[in-house]
Formats: C-alpha cells, sequence, structure tokens
C-alpha cells in the first residue's frame, strides 16, 4: 500500500537534526560538520521552501522542480497521467450512476477531489514555461546559481497545456454524470445545479494568468542572455509562447467548429487578459507589449474571418462581442491611474 503523505521524519529531517545535534569530538567539529554537509549533492536531501515553490510574496516560483504537493520527479508526466485518470474517473462515475445507499453528494465530492488534483498537477507544468531552475550551492560550487529549463522541456510543457488544459476536447461530461450531481438536503447551503463549467474554467484561469503574467513574460525576455549564442538559437519565445497559447483557447476560428459554452467563457477570460495587457498600466516589458498588441490583431483578422462562416447564434453573438471588445481595446488609450 503507497502511503501519499508524510507519515514520519524524512530524509532531509534526519539530516538536518545530525547536523545540529550530533555528539562531535571536540576539536574535530570543523571537519565533522563539513562531512555531514557534503552530502547535500544526495538527491533525496533537495531542499526548496515554500518561498521557491511560490506561495506568497513577490516572488512567483520560476522553478518548476520546487513544488508543494508534488508526487514524482517528473511534474509532465505526472500531469499527463492526471488529465487521463481525471477523464476515466469521470466515464465511469457516468457509467455507474447513482447506486442506492450512495451519500447524496457522492459524485460532487469526487468531482471536485478530481479537479483539486488536476489543479496541483498542471501548476508545474506551467512553471517550465519561462522556467529557472535555482541552485542552492554556495559560490564557488561550480554549479551555476540559475539555469534556464531546458528549451525542449519548456516546449513539451507548453504542448501539453495547449493540447491538454486548453483543448476543447478534454473536458467532456456525460449528461448521465451532470444528472447525478444531486444536493445534500442537509447541509445549509443547499446550492442548486452543479456549476462544473465553473470549476474548468477556474483551473484554466490559474494557468491564464501564469503564462501571460508579467513575471513569465520579464524572464522569456531575459533568459536569452543567460544562454550561449548557439543556445539561444534554439530557446524559446514569448512570441511562441503567445501564439500557442492563443491558438489554442480560439481553436474553433481556425477549424470553423461551434464554440460551446464552455469554450465561450475560455476564450472571454483569455480576451479579458488581452485587453487589461492592453488598456492598463502594468509592469509589462515594452517588448511584451508589442507582442500582446500584435498577436491581438492577428486574433482580429480571425474574429472577422469566422463572422463570415456563419454558426449559430450564440457563436456568433460570441464572435461579434470578441471583435467588438477586442477592437475597442486595441484603440483605447492606456489608463493612466
Amino acid at each position: 500500500v503507497t502511503n501519499y503523505n508524510m507519515s514520519t521524519l524524512g530524509p532531509y529531517d534526519y539530516w538536518a537534526i545530525e547536523y545540529a545535534y550530533k555528539p562531535l569530538t571536540p576539536g574535530q567539529e570543523k571537519a565533522e560538520l563539513n562531512q555531514i554537509a557534503s552530502r547535500s549533492t544526495d538527491p533525496a536531501l533537495i531542499y526548496a521552501d515554500d518561498m521557491e515553490a511560490g506561495v506568497g510574496g513577490p516572488y512567483d516560483g520560476m522553478d518548476p522542480l520546487a513544488n508543494r504537493f508534488d508526487l514524482g520527479a517528473d511534474p509532465l508526466a505526472n500531469f499527463q497521467h492526471r488529465l487521463k485518470l481525471a477523464q476515466e474517473l469521470w466515464s465511469r462515475l457516468a457509467e455507474r450512476g447513482a447506486k442506492p445507499g450512495d451519500e447524496p453528494i457522492r459524485a460532487r465530492r469526487i468531482l471536485a477531489s478530481s479537479f483539486n488534483q488536476l489543479a496541483r498537477g498542471v501548476d508545474p507544468v506551467a512553471k517550465y514555461v519561462g522556467g529557472v531552475n535555482a541552485s542552492r550551492e554556495l559560490p564557488g560550487s561550480g554549479k551555476p546559481a540559475f539555469t534556464p529549463v531546458d528549451p525542449v522541456k519548456q516546449r513539451q510543457a507548453l504542448k501539453l497545456l495547449a493540447g491538454g488544459l486548453f483543448s476543447a476536447d478534454s473536458f467532456k461530461f456525460a449528461p448521465e454524470l451532470l444528472r447525478d450531481m444531486a444536493v445534500d438536503y442537509n447541509e445549509w447551503e443547499r446550492g442548486g445545479l452543479a456549476n462544473v463549467g465553473a470549476a474548468v474554467t477556474r483551473l484554466q484561469i490559474t494557468t491564464l494568468d501564469r503564462l501571460m503574467g508579467v513575471p513569465t513574460a520579464s524572464r522569456l525576455l531575459e533568459l536569452p542572455g543567460y544562454l550561449s549564442e548557439k543556445e539561444r538559437k534554439g530557446a524559446i519565445s514569448l512570441n511562441e509562447v503567445y501564439a500557442t497559447l492563443q491558438g489554442a483557447v480560439w481553436s474553433e476560428l481556425k477549424s470553423g467548429g461551434e464554440v460551446d459554452r464552455q469554450r465561450r467563457a475560455l476564450q472571454r477570460e483569455h480576451l479579458k487578459r488581452v485587453a487589461a495587457l492592453l488598456t492598463k498600466p502594468s509592469a509589462l516589458p515594452a517588448d511584451a507589449l508589442s507582442l500582446v498588441r500584435w498577436h491581438a490583431n492577428q486574433l482580429v483578422g480571425d474574429l472577422r474571418a469566422a463572422q463570415a462562416k456563419g454558426g449559430s447564434v450564440e457563436t456568433r453573438a460570441h464572435v461579434a462581442e470578441s471583435l467588438s471588445l477586442l477592437t475597442e481595446a486595441l484603440r483605447a488609450t492606456m489608463s493612466r491611474v
């Protein structure tokens, strides 16, 4: 049986206690302490705190290998596995249905748990994009303090987000499942229909905020300076990130498909962030703002082309509204507060 939570002291705890409290031979303290400290390269003793994981303070957590609640040494594979398990779980819930004796909120509780697991799995993936591995090695150790994440890994993460989190096919819920989302009448806040779409959107906008945020943009613009001339040729660019994200979020504009309610919600959130970057003062670098405007103009062209393709009233209304809002944002003067 696997225990997914720490139930005892870990290797780092014993190591720290040994360094602080081990009885040492008089006159040999320095040598013995150095010997204990020399084990710092042991993978089991790697250390990072909440700040490095991006919890609290101005630091957004740029190292994808410093996370809370992670499982395993490969966050990218872990997210793929979690998404696959969540989708399988949703299918099984629908197939099983409600049974006599089930607690009323069984389906709601299980669905909420699946979204919690997805949220824990997707954040480390987003941190790969524009990510930097930080080292606590002492100066002179020969290891750099900051190493940009391998571009291959960054692109793999971006592809996972585009084809997983922001894919129109990733979040499909059978009507049978939604109909079984019963209300617990013993609870004061009984609620109503289960708003599964809102849960999906909350999961997506957290990653939107990271990918479109100032820290990620700043790092992607700065990281070429940390690379040799040869390495720069394969580096991932902010333009690539913005283009991939926009293409995934607005994929229906190219395919000509209907834009369902869930996708409209995601597209509005993306548009809201683009408009804010264009019209509200922020610390976004000038080069990043230029790219935001460039891709916004590209999106205007795609929206105009989509208008000519027709579609349902809902899709046409959404495209028209999106085009109007984006056009106004591009024409607006930057607000000064």
